[in-house]
């Protein structure tokens, strides 16, 4: 301070507690990042991380798988049982779908009934594997609605990797859409792997 306090030079200090403001500004984060009604990460973040890790990718070191999850003849659901049992059935998959993850695979909601998987860092018939494990997973559980009724539910699966000459966002999330109209148009409740556009075209 300029003016002396007694006689003698005095230094002023200010505390501020920021722990409440942390806290909110963490809260406010987590809220951006994650879908409201399942817990799990939202589709902006989703998207956000799969473009991170596209544009760090390395083939000869990385390697990464993206699925596409769908419930079949979801709206049916809807429109029998009511909205708040349809919300109950997709929480209720969501959880069948965390069992069968572990912590290195990225699960998001795209919306409504659509959701995604990032693998990262195991080979493509590995990643097939945990989206058969899942669709297996799910077509075996007994789904409760409110009421008591139990009633069966499937996912269809579209799967597509991260190739080195297709690395894009948008070749990769397009690759396993097209993926997954196949899976649903051959008779819903199965996995269908995208084809490599690039080998195909490379043998041409």
């Amino acid at each position: 301070m300029r003016s002396r306090v007694d006689g003698e030079r005095a230094v002023l200090w200010l505390a501020s507690n920021i722990s409440q403001r942390h806290h909110l500004e963490t809260r406010l984060r987590q809220l951006s990042e994650t879908d409201e009604l399942t817990g799990i990460c939202n589709r902006r973040h989703f998207m956000q991380i799969l473009g991170d890790r596209l544009a760090e990718y390395d083939p000869d070191a990385t390697a990464i798988t993206l699925l596409i999850i769908d419930i079949d003849h979801f709206k049916p659901i809807n429109d029998q049982y009511g909205h708040l049992d349809g919300d109950r059935i997709i929480k209720a998959l969501i959880a069948v779908c965390v069992e069968q993850l572990d912590g290195t695979a990225l699960l998001a909601r795209l919306g409504g009934e659509e959701f995604a998987v990032l693998l990262s860092d195991i080979t493509p018939s590995a990643a097939l594997r945990i989206a058969e494990q899942l669709r297996a997973a799910v077509a075996g559980h007994h789904f409760e609605l409110e009421c008591g009724t139990v009633i069966p539910v499937t996912i269809s699966i579209g799967a597509s990797v991260v190739r080195p000459f297709r690395r894009r966002l948008n070749e990769l999330l397009r690759d396993a859409d097209i993926a997954l109209y196949e899976a649903k148009s051959g008779g819903r409740n199965r996995v269908v792997m995208a084809r490599d556009p690039d080998r195909a075209s490379r043998r041409a």
